[in-house]
């Protein structure tokens, strides 16, 4: 499936999250002739696993097979996840834990709440001058709070007296995700703030010019533009404005915060990354006994990685359609789906489409007879 074209283009580009994670797992399957049929709920599946919720209200739950045998997904996360990977994971004062056990370098911390305070001060103690607070359950970067003093951070705990917090030390350095399935990375990024390189000759009005053009021709990043106010405020820290010239190889931020945000960028590293990045990815991987996750790394300014999250059920958009380039692959579904099937060359057939707005109306439909909706039937092959 070629998502230059406009209309697999403009599928991907109101896609998101799990829904985004399920529409390439099963754009992955068809075209390697395996069936993908979506569910609204485990009973219509006819399964019932405690992995996964009981019911769905978007196209996410789906079973994949090759006529043998089957598997159920709810977007990237397996029928084959144990249990108590799941717990483990789902919980970040348990991940914390298990690695600080198995001997693998994460940001020092645990669990913290309004109630229960006491590690906060006890890290301020020891000289810890900037914390990372995240809810013990939350997902996807919700609730979480970067950079903080430990003023800051008491505040925090004071507004939110109901929520539990991991805190942790803040590590200053460049984030990663790395993809591990079956103990080998198939795929790495780092995520980066919106920026523009000077060449010594352009303004930064041109490059910003040029920058979002590039951007249009990613569907993924396409609508992730920092506003111009922010853009302006980001300059003007840095002593720059829009005829500005910078001398070339500088790069200048086009947000006011060194973190990344929701306009961050995924530059890919698979095969640029330092060992010790790999490493560490797979032995987080291995310690929480997962065969497909995404491994969260912070590399500091001095080139020490430290594991902050492990995901066994992760977005896998920004993989398939990293930035810098209007490149896509579909390298991450193909090969969650040749761990459990076993690929063959033979079986790929050319995708042309798949309708996800009829697939989703027919998901939805009043009266439909359960069962299921086949993918296949809102799909247009190739000749």
């Amino acid at each position: 499936m070629d998502f230059t074209k406009p209309e697999a283009f403009e599928v991907m580009r109101k896609l998101r999250r799990h829904e985004a994670s399920a529409f390439l797992m099963a754009v992955a399957a068809l075209e390697h002739g395996l069936e993908v049929t979506f569910y609204l709920s485990q009973a219509e599946a006819g399964t019932r696993q405690s992995l996964f919720p009981d019911q769905f209200d978007t196209p996410v739950f789906y079973a994949v097979s090759n006529g043998r045998k089957r598997h159920f997904f709810h977007a990237t996360l397996a029928d084959t996840a144990s249990r108590s990977t799941a717990d483990v994971t789902r919980d970040k004062v348990a991940t914390k834990a298990l690695l600080h056990r198995k001997n693998i370098d994460t940001a020092v911390g645990g669990a913290v709440s309004a109630r229960k305070p006491q590690l906060l001060f006890d890290l301020a103690r020891a000289g810890v001058q900037r914390f990372v607070l995240k809810p013990v359950t939350g997902s996807l970067g919700n609730g979480a709070q970067l950079d903080q003093t430990p003023q800051q951070a008491a505040e925090v705990l004071r507004m939110n007296p109901t929520v539990d917090y991991v805190i942790e030390q803040h590590i200053r350095g460049r984030e990663h995700r790395v993809y591990v399935v079956d103990d080998r990375v198939v795929a790495a990024y780092g995520y980066v703030p919106p920026y523009v390189t000077g060449d010594g000759t352009t303004t930064l009005r041109a490059l910003y010019a040029r920058h979002q053009a590039e951007r249009a021709g990613n569907p993924f990043v396409v609508d992730r533009k920092p506003p111009m106010a922010e853009i302006d405020l980001a300059l003007l820290m840095q002593k720059l404005d829009w005829d500005a010239v910078p001398e070339a190889g500088r790069e200048v931020r086009l947000s006011t915060t060194p973190f990344p945000d929701a306009q961050g960028e995924f530059h890919v590293c698979t095969d640029t990354m330092p060992d010790r990045l790999r490493q560490i990815a797979l032995q987080a991987a291995k310690a929480v006994a997962s065969r497909n996750c995404a491994i969260d790394i912070m590399v500091s300014h001095q080139g020490n990685p430290y594991v902050l999250e492990v995901n066994i059920k992760p977005m896998i958009g920004t993989h398939c359609f990293p930035f810098p380039g209007s490149g896509w692959n579909l390298d991450v579904p193909v090969a969650i789906l040749h761990s459990h099937f076993r690929l063959r060359p033979e079986s790929r057939r050319g995708l042309a489409a798949l309708d996800h707005d009829a697939l989703w109306r027919e998901l939805m439909r009043d009266g439909r007879a359960g069962g299921g909706v086949a993918a296949a039937r809102f799909a247009r092959f190739e000749d």
